[in-house]
């Protein structure tokens, strides 16, 4: 029952620009303060769903995200207190970001409307993906949140070898 450390570059990389990360039980967290706001990527998982058919002419540049579809949560809070909150619905599929929808929540945390990137017009939508990027949520991130799920789930690997051995031990 080997295990070898996953090759996790890039999210080192992103972490050490000002990012912090917490594994959760079911989901990671990564998270930073830019531009006077609280920027909160929760990563829930991998999608079980196989990703969605290559459009005509699309090409997978990293081969590692050939399979990749992971759901995530970008979460965009200002330092005010009692400010609103937006979170964009995303996933990560095959190295490109995916927006699904936009969300506002009241001050107290209650979700206030919600909109489908898609009803937005490509303006309206190459304006979220710009404001997102400002926050270093786009294509290169998708190889973050690989990473980073590459990890968590080492954790869990880990952890369950760790449960496995002391039960044997104990017979």
């Amino acid at each position: 029952l080997e295990n070898e450390e996953p090759r996790t570059d890039n999210l080192d990389d992103f972490l050490k620009s000002g990012w912090d990360m917490e594994i959760k039980p079911n989901f990671v967290v990564l998270s930073t303060r830019r531009n006077k706001m609280k920027v909160i990527v929760e990563i829930k998982s991998r999608v079980k769903d196989d990703p969605p058919p290559l459009r005509d002419g699309e090409v997978i540049e990293n081969s590692d995200l050939e399979n990749q579809f992971d759901a995530f949560s970008v979460t965009l809070e200002h330092s005010i207190p009692n400010s609103a909150m937006l979170r964009f619905d995303c996933f990560a599929t095959r190295g490109a970001l995916e927006v699904a929808e936009i969300s506002t929540f009241t001050s107290n945390k209650v979700i206030d409307s919600t909109i489908l990137m898609e009803e937005l017009e490509e303006e309206g939508q190459e304006y979220f993906f710009d404001y997102l990027e400002e926050y270093g949520i786009d294509n290169n991130f998708c190889t973050v949140v690989h990473e980073a799920l590459l990890v968590y789930e080492n954790k869990e690997y880990k952890d369950w070898i760790q449960g496995v051995t002391h039960f044997l031990r104990q017979h």
